[in-house]
């Protein structure tokens, strides 16, 4: 379980830390955010890599593909930012965290109840065998009822 909050958590850095690198290389400026960035996010995936070991292997193959990916932009842009930009480093606690809002979509679970599937309107007069056996138990025992009590 801890591997999956570092490493999601590293993936929204580097989701983030990729968008930064595009407008930085766009812009002419912000290279050393997205340094920043990817730097926080391989401090994220070094600490999954500590549990990585002990999950199965192709957890581990797909994690040694993303922090071998983060490694290579953040040596890019380390060296961007120092050879183009000549921008100050930051330091990793001044890295924002992302915006959750970003990677969620929020959707009311009280909609989903209210839907009417269309396949309910063409399933709702089938009843199964076993239920039905039950309506009639529960019908002959009620009509017994109703008889006991119009006879008193």
């Amino acid at each position: 379980m801890m591997y999956h909050c570092y490493y999601f958590e590293g993936m929204s850095y580097l989701v983030t830390a990729q968008d930064l690198y595009t407008t930085a290389d766009s812009a002419g400026k912000g290279m050393n955010m997205a340094a920043a960035t990817f730097r926080v996010t391989l401090n994220n995936f070094e600490k999954a890599r500590k549990i990585v070991s002990t999950i199965p292997s192709n957890y581990m193959e797909n994690f040694n593909n993303k922090i071998s990916e983060v490694s290579k932009m953040k040596t890019k842009s380390e060296e961007d930012n120092k050879k183009i930009y000549f921008e100050k480093d930051i330091p990793d606690g001044q890295v924002p965290k992302p915006d959750q809002q970003n990677f969620v979509k929020l959707e009311s679970v009280e909609d989903q109840f209210e839907i009417k599937h269309p396949i309910g309107e063409k399933l709702r007069h089938i009843v199964p065998p076993a239920v039905r056996a039950m309506q009639e138990e529960l019908r002959n025992l009620l009509q017994t009822v109703l008889n006991q009590e119009m006879e008193k």
